[in-house]
């Protein structure tokens, strides 16, 4: 259950653009393995001198009492404006529940202006989670993973 929370939390479905800071508002639902539960989460994300990511989120499974807040950090080795290949850690608190460390790797657009995407593979406790997002010009933004 904590793996499938964590993995939604890098995969909004709506984003609002402004330059290289976006905020998204996601909705969605999971199966927890008996029932599908409401999910609901707000992510911040800033690109800093064109090479560094940093990002903030909060989600909220309604019906199971679950929440988890995160952070995390990207490094590019060229330009995310331009597009380059990244590294990134993150933590994740999940309560009720224990604290997880996440590591990424992927390749990825942010300018902000045109089509923006992000390919990335994200490990957490051992599991891999592979990811693909899209923002258009006009911030709508779509994900699986």
């Amino acid at each position: 259950m904590k793996k499938i929370i964590l993995g939604t939390l890098f995969f909004p479905i709506f984003a609002f653009a402004n330059s290289t800071s976006f905020l998204s508002i996601s909705v969605g639902e999971i199966n927890d393995g008996f029932d599908d539960e409401a999910l609901y989460g707000v992510a911040f994300s800033n690109v800093v001198d064109d090479k560094t990511l940093i990002g903030l989120s909060h989600m909220e499974v309604s019906d199971l009492d679950v929440s988890a807040t995160g952070v995390s950090a990207a490094y590019a080795f060229d330009s995310f404006s331009s597009g380059s290949m990244y590294v990134g850690i993150g933590y994740t608190d999940v309560d009720p529940g224990d604290g997880s460390t996440s590591y990424s790797l992927g390749y990825a657009k942010i300018s902000g202006n045109g089509t923006d995407y992000n390919l990335s593979a994200t490990s957490t406790e051992g599991v891999v989670m592979y990811g693909v997002s899209v923002t258009s010009d006009s911030g709508l933004s779509f994900g699986i993973s």
